[in-house]
Formats: structure tokens, C-alpha cells, sequence
């Protein structure tokens, strides 16, 4: 059985990331938005058919924290020196570099002198690749990475990739940070280009995504569309110029580089902050997100927030269906049951338990679709 297209559109919330439109620089524009009546050209139908059972459903759990991502020092009983660097929702790979530069800040102002000091990062996600990476590079520390999983099975690695601050919280006293850390990352995203899989991309959307209300337009410029550019699906629309990162090129190219200047991999999970305590380098980068389960994360930490991210497929164009959220509990997690929260309505009972992760996301998508459920995602559980 193939799903809809219609059905599969309403899925993911109106949407679209078309294909990456040749422009001769990373182009910013400082206005907020723009209003276009006409296209030179129409864009290619996006194809979002999905057969069951032969296209890949892909599932990673990304750690939310409600009040605000963490990213800040704390210094253990025994002297070790931690930066904690996690909880950034679904917008972990856009704010990566930001949040990269920002712990080698915390680190300098430490140490006057930090090349050459080992230091343990904790994670293999996109947070600690980059952490590692711009540790090694800019700092010269002696970096020595720790996780439970490296690439493929990341979470990070079945990113959907779009540079948009989804999904993450910030206090309001701390908008000028998060900016700083936007700017930062969307500038080394452009450094990096190509062959780190980073490129320009145009996102059209029925309507204004808020994914995009507190990125600065000049990073990414929106125009408000009388028009989308398919056919048929031609309404009034918007049009955001972002990048697209596409993380099995990413993340590869930042785990050879790393292994390339020396740094090690090594796998360990860790449970408790004795773990932490027993390491030998006395400097430590948290980035382990969701893996620390009684964890170093005390403050502003909701161990049952987390967003969950489907990609179907495995293309460059894949589209992330950011808006189907899962609430997973501990216990859940641990006895290996997914519980999800239906967010919206008319669609049966208001929660489910599904056993598994792909197959049962794949039966719940068809079960919509068969259902005619309606698109309003974000509805009060």
C-alpha cells in the first residue's frame, strides 16, 4: 500500500525542502521578508511516496530540556572541571558550531593555556564531534572521545539536517547568547560547504514555520509567497533560504578528521558520576545528552522531555517529520516501549504504546493515513 501524498503532506506539516538552487555565495539578505508575485521557474514535485516495507523508516530520540538547552560549567567534588553541552531539542545540529566555540570559550577562560591538556569528551553525537573537533583544531587540547555509540547509530546521524532552531528552548535573558551562537554556527556551517555536506537550500511552507522565529533574517531570508512553485500544489506560501546539513557526510568527515589528528575513540556508557570521577583527564565536555541517566544534568533537566525525529528515507531530499512527537519515559525506554502522546484529534485513543521503533512507527503512519486523521499536530494532548 502507498501512502497519499496528500495524507503524507499533512503529516509533516506543509514543509518542503526542494532541491538545492546553484547560488554563487552563501546569500543573506537583512530584510525580514519579501513578497514575490512570480516565479521564473517551476521546482521539481517533491516525491513523498512511501511504500511500506521498502522504504526505511529511521528513528533518533533527541534530549529537550523545557526551560532552556545546557550549556555552562560545573566543577566536581574531586577538582574536575566539566562544560556541560546538551538538551538542544531538534536544533542540535544547527546551533553545533556555536556551541563548539562557546565551551572553547568557557575552557580559555579557565586555563590561560589550554593546548596540549587532555580532555575527555563525554558523547558522539554532532555535539561532540563538533566539540572535539574544534578542541583539537583551535585549542590543541588532547582530546579523547567517550560515547556509547559512534556513527552510524547516533541519533545525530538520522538527523533530517535543516539549519532551523526547531525545537529548543532559551531563557529570554539569554536571546543575545543564543544568537551569538546562531550566528556562530550558521557562519563555520558556510566555511565548511560542500565537503562537509552543507549547502544552500530553499524550504517552502503553507505556512510561516516557527522554526524560524527567533533566527535573524539575515541568516535566513523568508519571502512570502502568492505562490508555491509546484504543480499542482501552487497556494500562497513561504519561502525560507537556509542550508541543508546532511549528516552522514557531516558526521563521517568530522570522525576521520578527528582520527586523522590523533584523537581516540572509545567506547564507554556511563551510568553515574563516579563514572565521571574514575576518568584521568581532569577536563570534561559533556555532550551526552539522553546517554547520562543519573546524570551530572541536574538543574532545569525534564528526564521525560524528548523530541523525536522521522526520517523516511535515506536521500539527500529526506524530510524530517519533526512534528510527530513522541513523550518517552525512562522506565519506558529502559523495557524498550515507545509511549506516544496522540497530538491531535478524532484519531482514537489520546495515547498508545507502540513496541519497537520503525515497525511501529511505520504501522502508525499507515494507520493514519487509512484514517483520514486531520494535520493538527500541535493540538493540546
Amino acid at each position: 500500500m502507498t501512502l497519499a501524498r496528500r495524507s503524507f503532506l499533512r503529516a509533516i506539516g506543509g514543509g518542503l525542502a526542494a532541491p538545492a538552487l546553484s547560488r554563487a555565495a552563501w546569500s543573506q539578505s537583512a530584510e525580514s521578508s519579501q513578497t514575490a508575485d512570480s516565479f521564473a521557474a517551476i521546482e521539481p514535485n517533491p516525491d513523498f511516496t512511501y511504500v511500506p516495507g521498502l522504504t526505511p523508516l529511521k528513528v533518533g530520540l533527541r534530549p529537550y530540556r523545557k526551560n532552556t538547552y545546557r550549556l555552562e560549567k560545573e566543577v566536581l567534588s574531586d577538582g574536575k572541571f566539566v562544560v556541560h553541552n546538551y538538551g538542544h531539542g531538534g536544533a542540535g545540529i544547527t546551533m553545533s558550531w556555536g556551541c563548539a566555540q562557546e565551551v572553547a570559550d568557557i575552557l580559555t577562560a579557565q586555563y590561560s593555556d589550554p593546548a596540549g591538556k587532555p580532555v575527555a569528551v563525554l558523547g558522539a553525537g554532532v555535539m561532540g564531534l563538533t566539540a572535539a573537533t574544534w578542541l583539537t583544531e583551535k585549542l590543541r587540547m588532547q582530546v579523547t572521545v567517550f560515547a556509547k555509540h559512534f556513527i552510524p547509530q547516533t541519533t545525530s546521524n538520522v538527523a533530517g539536517g535543516q539549519w532551523a532552531a526547531s525545537k529548543v528552548a532559551f531563557l529570554n535573558a539569554e536571546k543575545d547568547k543564543f544568537v551569538r551562537i546562531l550566528r556562530r554556527a550558521h557562519k563555520e556551517h558556510g566555511l565548511r560547504g560542500n565537503a562537509y555536506g552543507v549547502s544552500p537550500r530553499e524550504n517552502y511552507s503553507v505556512n510561516p514555520l516557527p522554526a524560524f522565529d527567533n533566527v535573524p533574517p539575515d541568516l535566513v531570508p523568508r519571502t512570502q509567497l502568492s505562490r508555491l512553485p509546484f504543480t499542482p500544489m501552487n497556494k500562497p506560501g513561504w519561502k525560507y533560504s537556509t542550508l541543508l546539513v546532511e549528516p552522514p557526510i557531516f558526521l563521517s568527515k568530522l570522525q576521520q578528521e578527528l582520527q586523522k589528528n590523533g584523537v581516540q575513540f572509545v567506547p564507554r556508557e556511563f551510568f553515574d558520576e563516579k563514572q565521571v570521577h574514575d576518568l584521568t583527564q581532569s577536563i570534561i565536555v559533556n555532550c551526552t545528552g539522553s546517554g547520562f541517566r543519573r546524570d551530572l544534568a541536574r538543574p532545569r533537566f525534564d528526564a521525560d522531555q524528548r523530541s523525536t525525529g522521522v526520517v523516511a528515507g535515506a536521500t539527500p531530499t529526506s524530510i524530517s517529520l519533526q512534528r510527530e512527537r513522541l513523550r518517552v519515559s525512562a522506565r519506558g525506554l529502559r523495557r524498550g516501549r515507545w509511549h506516544r502522546r496522540k497530538q491531535f484529534h478524532g484519531c482514537g485513543p489520546r495515547s498508545a504504546t507502540l513496541r519497537g521503533s520503525g515497525q511501529a512507527l511505520e504501522e502508525h503512519i499507515r494507520w493514519r493515513s487509512e484514517n483520514n486523521c486531520p494535520s493538527d499536530l500541535d493540538g493540546p494532548a
